[in-house]
């Protein structure tokens, strides 16, 4: 499990779990599992992963291959696909969604 709390990356970060918390991120997050972006943080790049839940800024398309969530400070500027989608009150998405 890869956790960056706090900080600044520019890079493509790669691993099984990924948890971003009060982070810049410029570059891909890429997880056969799960990949939980949480408030505070904000990620310039494409987003592939099993299970995916965020609760922050992302520029990027976003592709999880089971499950996308997008919590209440969601804001998503970028094409989603999923196979089941969940959006709470207050998420924000620009760009088109594809259900797999």
């Amino acid at each position: 499990m890869v956790k960056v709390l706090g900080g600044k990356i520019t890079g493509n970060i790669k691993a099984l779990k990924i948890l971003i918390k009060n982070s810049q991120i410029q570059g891909c997050l890429a997880s056969k599992d799960f990949i939980d972006i949480v408030e505070g943080s904000e990620i310039i790049g494409d987003i592939i992963g099993g299970d995916i839940v965020i609760d922050s800024k992302c520029q990027g398309d976003i592709i999880a291959k089971e499950r996308l969530k997008l919590l209440q400070n969601a804001n998503i500027n970028g094409d989603l696909q999923t196979k089941i989608i969940k959006i709470d009150e207050g998420a924000i998405v620009e760009g088109r969604l594809k259900m797999l």
